[in-house]
């Protein structure tokens, strides 16, 4: 299945959520068809085709 990442084509293996989350860092927000979702949910995420994925990193400074 194809969903788009970050802007780029991605193709996922009927994977979840978190499977693809685990490229990313620690502190990061994400964001599915234009809603947040909660970290708590991404578990539970059942990926579709066609949807879109922002992973946002999370930087501090000051």
């Amino acid at each position: 299945m194809k969903i788009l990442l970050n802007g780029n084509i991605f193709e996922a293996k009927n994977q979840g959520l978190a499977s693809i989350l685990i490229n990313f860092g620690e502190h990061i927000a994400i964001s599915i068809n234009g809603s947040v979702i909660p970290k708590k949910a991404w578990q539970e995420v059942e990926l579709k085709e066609g949807d879109k994925i922002e992973v946002i990193e999370l930087v501090g400074g000051g």
